[in-house]
């Protein structure tokens, strides 16, 4: 097993907003973000209801523009803001290219190249869309499963990843 896994991608701006949702998902447990929802719909509809009942925009209207600027800023602002961003930098729609085995991992784009070991990963998380490799907490690397050649060569990352890393979850 000490053979290398090769993964090869083109880094786009929808490549990143699939890491982003699978680093926010894994981030925030379920019952926060089922919270979190409820919570903005409780704003959404009462601040509806509030505006209707009472016919005046002074009590629901704060409610009701929070809500809406919520929804708004995570569904449309956000992935806009990112995909703006993406646009200025100088790897993007590179293509990106990680072989790793239980020795070594290695990364190399159009501007970097990158050797590091196991113990450099604060963790690694497996997602039914791919992996984060987080070097610390707030910062990730996305290898997306399209990427690998097979289904046994992402079961064997899996596998790598749970001897190796410093600590390794599963976010279905």
């Amino acid at each position: 097993m000490n053979e290398e896994i090769p993964i090869r991608f083109q880094w786009t701006a929808n490549e990143l907003l699939n890491g982003y949702r699978w680093h926010f998902r894994h981030r925030f447990r379920p019952l926060y973000r089922y919270a979190f929802w409820l919570l903005i719909a409780a704003f959404i509809i009462g601040g509806a209801y509030q505006v209707l009942l009472s016919g005046s925009s002074s009590g629901g209207l704060p409610l009701l523009a929070a809500g809406l600027y919520i929804l708004f800023y995570l569904r449309l602002l956000r992935p806009w803001i990112i995909r703006r961003q993406f646009a200025k930098r100088p790897d993007r729609d590179s293509e990106i290219e990680w072989r790793i085995s239980a020795n070594a991992i290695h990364a190399r784009g159009a501007h970097s190249n990158s050797e590091f070991t196991w113990p450099a990963l604060a963790k690694v998380v497996q997602t039914p869309a791919g992996f984060l490799f987080y070097p610390t907490a707030q910062i990730f690397h996305w290898l997306p499963r399209h990427a690998f050649s097979s289904d046994m060569d992402y079961e064997r990352l899996s596998l790598l990843a749970q001897q190796h890393a410093m600590a390794f979850h599963r976010t279905a």
